[in-house]
């Protein structure tokens, strides 16, 4: 079947799927421009309970002319599309906006595969998730590698997951490819664990790796509890390329919620392993009212053996006038027993942690018996506190490198400009 630019609009199907268009065949958007969806009135929306705009039970869908997707609402997933089975074929410049689902606002994805080939971007904004994923909903499904394909997730909301919710519900490793950007997402609740702005992430198991293979932008995401810009709760995440996390934000929710909310930039919770095995890692300009600037490893494993890390420009930042109100860990917060380890034997790759700003450890802050490994050489420069440990700070944990190790040009307003140490 060919479309040739109708308008699909105030479709319901009221029990089931698809509110706009189900298909489980071919189908081609061709020679005009089609509209899927309404006008932003109630009146003139699709619904259905998944795949409000489009559902895609199999077969192949190909956006030869972009249609408009907007204005879309499911109650269960894929407020704009809900790919199950089949092909999507995107070699156009194609924007997906301003839908509504419980999860995946703008795209559900729990199967079949999603081929950019567009050299342009594939976009994926302005969507809402009442749960999970407001760009993005993703639980399996393959979306395979084509060379200059972009596909960008901005100014999405949900509670978990602004940008992308990535739950793995199969076994095996998977690898999402062409992702390239994530920017101004964010987690909406404000409720203590309404986590990951960005992405948030739960794998399989232990055993299985969900991979990242673009050079990517997680940027200037915000949300109200933890993981600004990436949320790792479980199961291994690894990033193969270069990754640039920059000015994502979150807030503690209250005093008693303040010790486990915070990583701006990065939250690792317990028994979770992140790994950047492709590039450079920049964690720059992050900023929270709660713990670790740029990085909270709450129990968990960290990684890096692809290139250097930079860890700079980060706050943990409440007030402007009261310095008791901020946090720990400006650059990093390392705790539980956490290990962050960067480069490898025979492997040395380099830490900095620069100018980074906190109540306490300025530039890394230690507690709870953490790791910090570094196989190169480890710089924290220039980082400042309001109290204790203008570089490091530490109430128990062990720094390992085996380059040089240089604290220069730190500050505290109390004790320990360069180190602090409280650790029996």
């Amino acid at each position: 079947t060919t479309l040739e630019g109708p308008t699909i609009m105030a479709n319901e199907a009221n029990s089931g799927n698809g509110g706009g268009i189900y298909t489980n065949g071919t189908l081609v958007f061709s020679t005009n421009v089609s509209t899927i969806g309404g006008t932003g009135k109630t009146s003139s929306i699709n619904k259905a309970i998944n795949g409000a705009g489009i559902y895609m039970a199999g077969g192949a869908v190909t956006f030869n002319v972009a249609p408009i997707i907007h204005y879309n609402t499911a109650t269960g997933n894929g407020g704009g599309l809900a790919l199950v089975n089949g092909t999507l074929n995107v070699p156009v410049a194609t924007t997906i906006d301003n839908n509504t689902a419980a999860n995946g606002g703008g795209l559900a994805m729990t199967g079949g595969t999603l081929s950019v080939t567009t050299t342009d971007s594939f976009s994926l904004s302005t969507n809402t998730a009442n749960a999970n994923g407001g760009g993005l909903y993703y639980t399996d499904g393959n979306i395979p590698n084509n060379a200059n394909a972009s596909i960008f997730l901005s100014k999405n909301t949900a509670i978990k997951g602004g940008g992308i919710y990535c739950q793995i519900a199969t076994a095996g490793n998977k690898t999402i490819n062409n992702i390239t950007k994530v920017d101004h997402n964010k987690t909406s609740a404000s409720t203590k664990g309404y986590c990951g702005a960005g992405i948030y992430y739960k794998g399989y198991s232990d055993d299985d790796t969900t991979t990242f293979s673009s050079a990517i932008l997680i940027d200037s995401n915000t949300g109200p509890s933890c993981g600004g810009g990436i949320f790792v709760e479980a199961n291994p995440l690894k990033f193969e390329n270069t990754v640039n996390i920059t000015r994502n934000k979150t807030a503690a929710i209250t005093t008693a919620t303040q010790d486990t909310s915070g990583g701006a930039g990065v939250y690792v919770y317990r028994n979770a392993s992140l790994y950047f095995t492709g590039g450079d890692v920049t964690i720059d300009g992050n900023n929270t009212s709660g713990h670790g600037g740029g990085i909270y490893n709450l129990g968990g494993t960290i990684t890096c053996t692809g290139g250097d890390m930079t860890i700079s420009n980060d706050t943990t930042r409440r007030s402007t006038t009261v310095y008791l109100y901020y946090g720990k860990g400006g650059g990093i917060y390392d705790t539980l027993n956490g290990t962050i380890t960067i480069g490898a034997e025979g492997n040395a790759r380099n830490l900095t942690i620069s100018n980074n700003l906190s109540e306490t450890g300025g530039g890394l802050q230690l507690a709870g018996n953490a790791t910090v490994r570094c196989w190169g050489n480890m710089l924290i420069y220039g980082d400042t506190v309001a109290a204790y440990g203008g570089g490091v700070f530490s109430t128990g944990g062990t720094i390992d490198t085996k380059g040089t190790f240089t604290i220069d040009s730190c500050g505290a307003k109390l004790y320990g400009g360069g180190l602090c140490n409280f650790s029996n």
